[in-house]
């Protein structure tokens, strides 16, 4: 098949793109910053695309057209590009997305109405609350050591206040937060791939490394039976396609509450991507059954040695070895052109004075505003 993996800037585009050139495919990769890591991939074919956040029509214009004149058989996103594919294919473009229509992206998208969704198909849930201005956010504040304060279009924890005064907490109708109950316990992360909602692929992992409250680049995977029914009760009752990824606690109790999800890839797909069969299901070719994650973890080896290292405690150091050698590094051989991408990331932040964090999705992030892509 001729496909397209978007989003070529995360770790995971790399994977998915081995994966499927691997599985005999042409393959093409797209993104519209220089941050291009899976255009590194020998084989590859790269394009460039205008950004979506900021130039919406452009970007639809520019996606259907390399689809047409490549003969796209299926368009794989890997980040919240997705929300833009949705949108342009809604609005007429003909594009062959492996994802579900745009109310089911923003749906699951939006934190307080997928944990609306959740409860309404019987699962358990933390209580969550809408929040639409300062005035509700701050009659919250005696509670707020409970609580957990976010914005309800929002990714890697950005700006996410975990039991503090919800002072700089400013809610719009047009920019919701919420308030969420601050669940004790262990967090997984749930990933999927799924069908028509029959669930191809899946796999629980625990974020064993992380910065902060970000993104984690330690994938510990873990058995979770209930886990997996979670997400079988969602896709297959949003009759879901595509990638599909849920964060969750475990309560000391023993019950998983799910507290969000990412309608799209996460760091999963690195566990599953030794899984045989698991490209088919990206594919579409997949035959039937959920997949097993591999024994083995993953990382991301250049952030084990340069965030994670220098924080272990001198009796950590041990762990710490012990961890990186155990992983597969996804990475791999990417050493120079991870580098240079986070070159390119630190003078991007400098210029246009954004927060480095920020930086990566500034052009492919979506908050919930309406994406017009006309013009």
């Amino acid at each position: 098949m001729r496909l397209l993996v978007t989003g070529a800037r995360a770790p995971v585009a790399v994977e998915i793109a081995r994966l499927l050139l691997a599985a005999g495919h042409q393959v093409h990769t797209a993104d519209s910053g220089p941050f291009d890591l899976a255009g590194g991939v020998r084989g590859v074919r790269r394009h460039r695309l205008p950004p979506p956040r900021q130039q919406p029509a452009a970007f639809a214009r520019a996606v259907a057209e390399l689809v047409a004149r490549e003969g796209i058989e299926r368009v794989i996103p890997t980040c919240e590009e997705v929300f833009y594919l949705a949108a342009a294919r809604e609005q007429g473009h003909a594009l062959p997305l492996f994802a579900p229509g745009f109310e089911t992206l923003r749906r699951l998208h939006d934190k307080h109405a997928f944990i609306t969704l959740a409860a309404g198909l019987g699962l358990p849930v933390p209580h969550t609350q809408l929040l639409e201005s300062r005035e509700q956010a701050m009659a919250l504040a005696p509670l707020a050591r409970d609580l957990v304060f976010k914005p309800a279009f929002s990714r890697f924890g950005t700006e996410t206040l975990v039991g503090e005064r919800p002072d700089r907490v400013s809610p719009t109708p047009q920019r919701p937060w919420v308030a969420q109950e601050r669940l004790q316990g262990e967090e997984f992360c749930l990933y999927a791939v799924a069908s028509a909602g029959r669930l191809d692929a899946f796999c629980a992992y625990r974020p064993l490394y992380r910065l902060g409250r970000a993104s984690s680049f330690y994938f510990e995977p873990v058995a979770a039976p209930d886990g997996e029914a979670l997400v079988r009760r969602v896709t297959g009752a949003l009759a879901y396609t595509g990638q599909i990824a849920f964060d969750a606690i475990r309560t000391p109790d023993g019950r998983l509450l799910p507290i969000e999800c990412n309608p799209r890839a996460t760091s999963g797909v690195h566990l599953l991507a030794g899984t045989p069969g698991f490209a088919a299901c990206l594919t579409g070719e997949a035959q039937a059954g959920a997949l097993a994650a591999p024994d083995g973890p993953a990382m991301l080896g250049l952030a084990m040695v340069l965030i994670a290292l220098p924080r272990q405690r001198f009796g950590r150091i041990g762990a710490w070895r012990r961890d990186h050698a155990r992983a597969r590094d996804v990475l791999a051989g990417f050493k120079g052109r991870t580098l240079g991408t986070l070159a390119q990331q630190v003078l991007e932040s400098a210029r246009r004075r954004v927060p480095l964090r920020a930086i990566a999705t500034h052009d492919i992030e979506w908050g919930g505003e309406p994406i017009d892509m006309r013009g």
